[in-house]
């Protein structure tokens, strides 16, 4: 049974995205590494900045954690995807759930950002390592359900 996060994604109860974009690959959901594999991986991943795109490739690779990234939006260009962002991490929650919006561990910010330090899990399956404070639940005016979400007000152009 699909259901719909706090966040408002469409998942198909396993903590997956439901509606898979038509550009991936057919079978890139079926056959995906665990989670820590996929962010082992990810080591530095972010030293040079990153773009919606980049949230969206993480995100379609993991099942139990997705970053979510806040953009400031460009009024200007009407583009609410744009300008100044910042990464935060949500967690699915053993009964299916998710935790909420958290600022990244330290660990797991220096992981992505730096690619520095140990791995950011303290075992397999503790989401606990990866979660900093947890953040003020909002609406935002812009979500494109793939972990970008924007805080511009203005309707995109």
């Amino acid at each position: 049974m699909a259901t719909i996060d706090a966040q408002g994604n469409l998942h198909d109860g396993t903590g997956r995205f439901a509606d898979k974009p038509s550009s991936m690959p057919a079978g890139a959901l079926a056959s995906r590494d665990s989670d820590k594999e996929v962010l082992e991986r990810k080591r530095g991943a972010f030293m040079d900045g990153y773009t919606p795109d980049d949230i969206w490739r993480v995100n379609t690779q993991l099942e139990g954690i997705r970053l979510v990234c806040v953009w400031e939006g460009d009024e200007d260009d009407g583009d609410p995807y744009a300008g100044s962002s910042e990464l935060l991490v949500d967690v699915q929650r053993d009964d299916g759930s998710w935790s909420g919006l958290h600022d990244p561990s330290h660990e797991l910010h220096d992981h992505l950002f730096e690619g520095e330090g140990d791995s950011p899990w303290k075992s397999e399956g503790d989401w606990s390592s990866l979660l900093g404070a947890q953040r003020d639940e909002i609406e935002y005016p812009h979500d494109d359900g793939m972990g970008n979400v924007s805080l511009m007000t203005a309707a995109p152009m």
